[in-house]
């Protein structure tokens, strides 16, 4: 559950000189309720995060390999050949039967893969990662 300041004050503490130099923040804090947590993470997503560089296909099989998402085997086989990983299939296959090929394409031979790539963020969510956990796996992907 996400919480909010929802008021910041400063009291003055004492009376008279000594009191100008005396003060206290009170803060309250309250619980959003889910729709104003969507409408605050639905603001978030127009902030400009850390710059996200653009990873390797190396990079990204051995992440998601690191993550659990596909095998180590798998791994090897996408990175070295372009086989797809079983979970990046089913993925494929989820998708709109005139976007299917293009993924494949772009996914079993991409050298470079950007963060931004307008099928970034729909396999993200086929695989099971949200926006700020995709943003982790390439962030992590980059460091390797």
């Amino acid at each position: 559950m996400l919480r909010a300041v929802v008021e910041l004050r400063q009291v003055q503490i004492g009376e008279g000189e000594e009191a100008s130099a005396r003060f206290i923040t009170e803060t309250v804090i309250v619980d959003m309720t889910p729709d104003e947590q969507a409408e605050h993470l639905a603001s978030l997503a127009d902030l400009p995060g850390p710059a996200v560089p653009a990873i390797s296909d190396r990079q990204f099989a051995q992440q998601l390999a690191v993550l659990g998402v596909i095998s180590e085997a798998e791994a090897l086989a996408w990175a070295a050949r372009g086989d797809l990983p079983a979970a990046l299939e089913s993925a494929i296959g989820q998708l709109p039967d005139g976007e299917r090929f293009a993924a494949r394409m772009l996914l079993s031979s991409a050298t470079i893969y950007e963060f931004g790539h307008p099928l970034g963020p729909q396999l993200g969510a086929l695989l099971g990662f949200d926006e700020p956990a995709r943003r982790e796996l390439w962030m992590a992907a980059a460091l390797l």
